[in-house]
């Protein structure tokens, strides 16, 4: 049996510059079958001393105060649900304050340690960059990209070039009968929730779920 996770983030610019949210939905697989395990919805604040980016916000839309809100209130659980050990072990509380950073979050670290395959949309150049900071570098993770996947398969076309245009994940969504609304698009929590409506329409096909056969 192996894991899978289905994952999206929302970042405050490109490269380097910090992640605002992670959200994930976890599945075991063995022999054709899913079992979902758990969904996680994380939000971060931007690395201390990096300037907000509007023209990422034009895109991802979540306000800075949002962010405050969300970290307070998983600190405050976190906080609640390791209160009998914090007594025995002083360095959890900066552990637990630290969550509110993507870089420094050691309970993402811990949720990401039995993933064998991430699924996601772009993932391969851009999300998984990201993500090198809370993986095993020991051990060997495997992609499953919808957007490098569905290429050839949609065939969108260029004015004047001769390779096929990498797909949007409206484009894949539109292109498989999945609804995409683009008023809640661009929240990582959403952008997961059709990501796997995809995925699941797309190892349908036997070539995708060979793919992912083989990735595993």
């Amino acid at each position: 049996m192996k894991n899978v996770l289905i994952f999206d983030l929302e970042t405050n610019g490109f490269l380097k510059s910090s992640v605002l949210q992670f959200s994930g939905i976890k599945y075991s697989y063995k022999n054709g079958k899913f079992n979902k395990i758990n969904e996680q919805d994380f939000y971060y604040l931007p690395k201390e001393g990096e300037e907000w980016n509007y023209h990422a916000y034009n895109v991802h839309k979540i306000k800075l105060n949002e962010i405050k809100k969300h970290t307070d209130k998983r600190i405050k659980e976190t906080l609640n649900l390791y209160k009998k050990h914090i007594e025995k072990d002083i360095t959890l509380i900066e552990s637990i304050n630290n969550i509110k950073y993507f870089n420094k979050d050691k309970i993402l670290n811990k949720y990401l340690e039995d993933v064998d395959v991430f699924v996601g949309h772009n993932i391969k150049s851009f999300d998984m960059k990201f993500m090198e900071c809370h993986l095993n570098k020991q051990r060997f993770h495997n992609i499953f990209d919808t957007m490098l996947l569905t290429t050839n398969e949609l065939k969108i076309t260029y004015k004047g070039k001769s390779t096929f245009k990498k797909p949007k994940l409206q484009e894949a969504c539109e292109h498989y009968g999945i609804k995409y609304d683009t008023n809640k698009a661009h929240n990582a929590k959403y952008d997961v929730e059709v990501n796997t409506k995809l995925f699941f329409e797309m190892i349908k096909d036997q070539k995708y779920l060979s793919e992912l056969d083989n990735e595993i």
